[in-house]
């Protein structure tokens, strides 16, 4: 499926099968380039797309950067949590754990 969008005052074509998908993209490139735009002023088109793609590419190995930063967080507080669970659910030693439960015996009433 083919999708119109506009980008820095261009319009391109682009192939997907979520529309709104790629609209979305593109406003967002299109809004970068005008940030990118204001900054820096009477440059070429090409360049502000060059420094719009530098600025979107440190925003992904920055955002790579922090999923992976909280997935060793996680991972770190997992293991203590198992670590921690071990520790109570482990028997008294030389015991099992099922003798160490209270126990309970089922009465009929007759």
């Amino acid at each position: 499926m083919s999708t119109e969008a506009g980008i820095f005052g261009s319009s391109y074509t682009f192939e997907g099968d979520d529309s709104e998908h790629i609209r979305a993209l593109a406003d967002y490139v299109d809004r970068k380039m005008s940030e990118t735009a204001k900054r820096i002023r009477n440059v070429t088109t090409s360049k502000v797309a060059i420094m719009t793609a530098m600025t979107i590419a440190d925003e992904l190995f920055r955002l790579r950067e922090s999923v992976e930063q909280a997935d060793a967080d996680n991972a770190a507080r997992l293991d203590n949590l198992i670590a921690m669970s071990r520790d109570l659910g482990a028997p008294a030693q030389g015991t099992s754990k099922a003798s160490s439960l209270p126990h309970a015996e089922e009465h009929h009433a007759q």
